[in-house]
């Protein structure tokens, strides 16, 4: 059996396309002079450093700001500016798929040119503004860093502690539901098993394959009962994951992975086991780079897997 993925993405400035799906965060905050009035007008600018995409905002007459559908991850550095008042600068922002970050400036009058201030914040990754319930968020270190046999995000969804296998149907079941009532997307696009042909809900599972290769994903978030209003679509959970985007630094990487017989095993103990003699090789070539720098960005990921699993036949005579 042979497959082979191909994953291309492009982006151009600031410019996402979107469908339903989780594929962005959002920067949200209030600015406010030294005695808590509200700076309307304010500039509020969202640099994402690795690929040069900034986004912005301007202050409303309560002092209120909102950036929404930034790219994940960062490091950002957002700046707040406003004429006669000293500019602020929160550096080395990370941003998790579908969080909202709060932040609040309070800005000093200047009476003078000054040199520009750092403001180093840190917040805590489970109790915070941003969050809208039970969530866990999967990022590409762990994806790394983790062992995954069948190289599919379905290995990675069972580290959210509402998570279970062999429930109902086997698949991933979440917050004690069957595997069919979660809503998979990958860059907002559904990727559920819609006929219930597939035992974990992921379409060509049932054959071996995966959607998307695992290297070309950038996170993934597994959401367990939301209150947010624009996540929906499931009763058991929200399973979204994004792919990489290309950024300023031209970066790549090659892999090969290879299972076996003597990989696997049946029983455990001293004398175990032994599977039928079976082998899956996959192998692959990732690729992201700028075209035009701060601009236009490319992505690339190629992936062949070749396997082959001997099926057992009994023949009973009678």
């Amino acid at each position: 059996m042979r497959k082979i993925l191909l994953t291309l993405v492009l982006l151009i400035g600031s410019g996402y396309l979107f469908a339903q799906g989780v594929t962005t965060a959002s920067i949200i905050g209030k600015v406010a002079d030294e005695n808590g009035s509200p700076l309307i007008g304010t500039t509020i600018v969202a640099l994402h450093e690795p690929s040069g995409t900034q986004y912005g905002s301007v202050a409303d007459v309560e002092g209120f700001f909102r950036i929404p559908n930034v790219r994940i991850g960062g490091p950002y550095k957002i700046t707040a500016s406003f004429v006669g008042y000293e500019t602020q600068v929160i550096k080395d922002v990370n941003l998790s798929l579908g969080e909202k970050r709060n932040f609040s400036f309070s800005m000093n009058e200047s009476a003078e040119t000054l040199q520009e201030i750092v403001v180093s914040a840190v917040t805590d990754d489970l109790i915070n503004s941003g969050r809208t319930g039970a969530s866990t968020n999967v990022s590409a270190d762990i994806i790394n860093g983790n062992p995954s046999i069948n190289r599919s995000i379905e290995d990675f969804v069972r580290l959210t502690p509402q998570a279970a296998t062999g429930v109902g149907n086997g698949g991933i079941s979440i917050a004690g539901s069957n595997s069919r009532y979660n809503n998979i997307t990958i860059d907002g696009a559904i990727n559920n098993d819609a006929f219930g042909l597939n035992s974990d809900g992921l379409p060509g599972s049932s054959s071996g394959s995966e959607p998307i290769s695992l290297d070309a994903i950038e996170e993934i978030s597994i959401l367990v009962a939301p209150y947010d209003v624009t996540k929906g679509s499931f009763t058991g959970g929200g399973i979204n994951a994004v792919t990489r985007s290309g950024t300023n630094t031209l970066e790549g990487s090659g892999y090969y992975y290879v299972r076996n017989e003597n990989f696997a095993g049946k029983t455990l103990g001293e004398n175990p086991e032994r599977q039928a003699p079976f082998f899956n090789k996959q192998y692959g070539v990732r690729v992201g780079g700028p075209i035009i720098k701060d601009k236009l960005h490319f992505f690339a990921n190629v992936e062949r897997e070749v396997s082959e699993t001997p099926n057992q036949i009994s023949l009973v005579s009678q």
